[in-house]
């Protein structure tokens, strides 16, 4: 039987699915504990990058041999603001930074938030251009505090947690590519131009870091011998689902969970909430963290509703 694989990456649990090309049917889904989260008293939370290669390699093969099928490509999404530091080669030198990091950077002679310290930097249409989301747990702010420490940057990939995946999966001889969607959630992507933009950052040796490749198109990252299929870019989550889910323009999506978001399609980038690229030139306009439950002066849901107006017009 011919099918395509589908990845979930996140930082708890790996979810996939394989889904069969004759028909688009679901053929069968697997969910597996991903590697443990490593947390220290400064703030880190990493993962291993050599355990969660080989976590996802395992979830695609058992997927395979669960529905007995020939894989026609392999597509992934997962969790994003995450970022691993690899070599041109694609060897790890960190470990993958998740978007529950909160080292501090060294800034002045204090040990500050780093977002802190780049808002020092950039001024307020920077961050605008950067999307409207400057923040702990950003790949920009987890890699400006490392190279307040000393980290060595130069000459290095920041993939992020999903495309390391995808590029894992076919031997780390893939072309550094990454969907725009993904890329963004750097936190340094001119979301305008869909180009890199780090000319604020120079004096910290950021503009030394070999950057991939920005795509638009679900195009393939490279050829994985082990599964005898295309690998492609990988895309960031919550872009992915709400496509699966069609949401249109004029319409607003509700994420109703412990951390909330709300969010609106988009083809005119002007909104003061915070703004992310999507599928066909689109954005989305999202307001992510909304903090579940209230306190005796009700500030949060005050909070809700001010974001909530901030949202565009259509919705």
């Amino acid at each position: 039987m011919s099918c395509v694989l589908l990845l979930d990456i996140g930082g708890t649990f790996l979810k996939g699915a394989a889904i069969s090309t004759v028909d688009w049917s679901e053929v069968c889904t697997l969910r597996r504990v991903g590697p443990s989260l490593r947390l220290t008293e400064e703030g880190e939370a990493t993962l291993d990058p050599s355990e969660l290669e080989t976590a996802v390699r395992l979830l695609a093969h058992d997927l395979l041999q669960t529905c007995g099928g020939e894989p026609q490509g392999i597509f992934i999404t997962g969790q994003m603001h995450g970022v691993v530091l690899v070599t041109e080669e694609g060897h790890p030198v960190t470990q993958i930074i998740t978007w529950r990091d909160s080292l501090p950077c060294r800034w002045r002679g204090h040990n500050v938030p780093a977002s802190q310290a780049i808002r020092e930097i950039v001024d307020d249409r920077q961050i605008s251009m950067w999307g409207n989301e400057l923040r702990e747990g950003l790949p920009i702010a987890t890699l400006f505090a490392r190279a307040s420490r000393g980290q060595a940057i130069h000459g290095l990939l920041p993939h992020s947690l999903i495309s390391y995946c995808a590029a894992a999966l076919t031997g780390h001889r893939s072309t550094p590519r990454m969907h725009v969607t993904d890329a963004a959630a750097h936190g340094f992507l001119n979301i305008h131009k869909a180009c890199w933009e780090l000319g604020a950052l120079s004096d910290f040796e950021f503009n030394e870091l070999r950057l991939p490749e920005i795509v638009r198109g679900i195009e393939p990252v490279g050829w994985s011998d082990e599964f005898n299929c295309e690998v492609y870019v990988a895309v960031g989550d919550q872009q992915s689902a709400l496509l699966g889910m069609a949401l249109e323009e004029g319409e607003l999506s509700l994420n109703i969970a412990t951390g909330s978001q709300v969010s609106a399609l988009t083809s005119n980038p002007t909104s003061e909430a915070q703004l992310r690229p999507y599928f066909d030139r689109h954005f989305l306009s999202t307001i992510t963290h909304i903090p579940a439950g209230l306190d005796r002066k009700s500030t949060r849901l005050n909070s809700s509703h001010e974001w909530i107006s901030r949202m565009p017009s259509s919705a």
